[in-house]
């Protein structure tokens, strides 16, 4: 049996000396490999998952531009909605004493008494004008909760704010019943009706 010497490897069989050779070199090929193309591999299945997600980012912003290209055609649509809306629903100079005239009778056919009915100065806000009116009213509740009612239901744009109900001064006699349906409150609210 032949002595495979490394240090005299040149006096080895041919077949030995190839053999040894092929696994030197798919050894290094292997370490080549490791030290090269394996860090390749890893950025590789990094950029495929960059790819994913802006694939997906792309389909995100393709469906927000068919959003935005659907709400775009309906634009003229929702303008003359907004003008019929704007005109039926704002006063103007002409129809304001009707409306006032409007909100006083809900008043009288639900039977309260106005102590103060004072539209104050307009206010500007915007491209509308807000026109303030300050009412003092006594009545009973069902009568003042049906006043207020009908005047938020009014199509015109009417606000009602600063609302504080105080039932009128019991004698004393009354101070231990309960409240009733009968019994008077006085009542206080500013209404903002909206003029262009």
């Amino acid at each position: 049996m032949m002595n495979f010497d490394l240090k005299k490897i040149f006096e080895w069989p041919f077949a030995a000396q190839i053999a040894l050779l092929s696994v030197s070199a798919i050894i290094l090929f292997y370490i080549g490999y490791l030290i090269d193309l394996s860090p390749m591999q890893s950025q590789i299945v990094a950029n495929d998952q960059q790819l994913t997600d802006l694939k997906q980012q792309l389909q995100i912003m393709l469906n927000k531009q068919i959003e935005i290209k659907t709400e775009i055609s309906q634009l003229p649509q929702l303008k003359l909605l907004l003008k019929g809306w704007q005109q039926q629903k704002f006063i103007d100079d002409a129809t304001l004493p009707g409306t006032l005239n409007s909100i006083l009778k809900f008043g009288e056919n639900n039977q309260l008494k106005f102590n103060t009915f004072d539209p104050g100065k307009e206010l500007k806000e915007g491209d509308y004008t807000k026109i303030p009116v300050k009412i003092q009213m006594s009545g009973t509740y069902d009568e003042t909760a049906t006043f207020i009612s009908q005047v938020a239901s009014m199509k015109k744009i009417v606000r009602i704010g600063d609302f504080s109900m105080i039932k009128e001064e019991p004698s004393e006699a009354e101070t231990m019943n309960p409240l009733t349906s009968d019994d008077i409150f006085n009542t206080q609210l500013t209404l903002e009706i909206f003029k262009k």
